[in-house]
């Protein structure tokens, strides 16, 4: 199961959690956010030469220029678009780098409008439905994933924490690689605390 480490804003906090070896780390470029990533040089360099993880780009409901300023800035391996981004702008974006869709999963989900986007994206994430955009540390049902039948792989997140591994080890859904994990592993919006990252990859990777 991949492990993607999302909201990091800080370079030092950013290296630890690295030193770690989960597969993806999130920085957000949602002005919106707590874990809003400010334009910085020392991070821009840093974050372009740091090639051990995954970067992830987040964002709502972008411009397209954002997400390439962006893209240019940190060297991103994927984007991340968590809003109400049309298929069309999920097309232009996956075209120059792979795009994870998000998805917010409430009481009742319509699954099959998700096979609209299956050409335009790479991957989808489940998150917790809340009046914001992720980051509430809310779970959702995770029985309602037996009704998602698309054949594209997705990332579970929403409140997820390593209490929470072997429950999502016995998910049985061929389609689940990985998870997204946030504010459950932090000491305050945006800065992770080690020992909690290392105990949540730990339980992962059964270590």
């Amino acid at each position: 199961m991949l492990v993607k480490i999302c909201g990091l804003r800080n370079s030092e906090n950013i290296e630890a959690v690295a030193r770690l070896q989960p597969d993806f780390i999130g920085l957000i470029f949602y002005r919106e956010s707590k874990r809003y990533i400010h334009s910085d040089p020392i991070l821009e360099d840093y974050t372009r030469k740091l090639t051990s993880v995954k970067k992830v780009g987040v964002f709502v409901n972008p411009t397209y220029d954002e997400v390439m300023l962006a893209v240019a800035d940190h060297d991103l391996d994927f984007i991340q678009l968590h809003g109400n981004e049309t298929i069309t702008f999920c097309d232009g974006v996956n075209k120059v780098i792979p795009v994870i869709k998000a998805f917010h999963i409430g009481e009742i989900f319509e699954w099959q409008t998700l096979e609209t986007y299956i050409e335009s994206t790479t991957l989808f994430l489940f998150d917790t439905y809340t009046k914001e955009y992720g980051g509430s540390g809310k779970k959702f049902n995770w029985d309602i994933l037996s009704s998602y039948h698309c054949s594209h792989p997705f990332f579970l997140s929403g409140g997820i924490a390593s209490t929470d591994i072997e429950s999502i080890k016995k998910i049985a859904h061929p389609n689940l690689i990985g998870i997204d994990v946030n504010s459950s592993i932090e000491d305050s919006p945006g800065i992770k605390n080690i020992d909690k990252v290392k105990k949540l990859i730990n339980e992962v990777r059964n270590r």
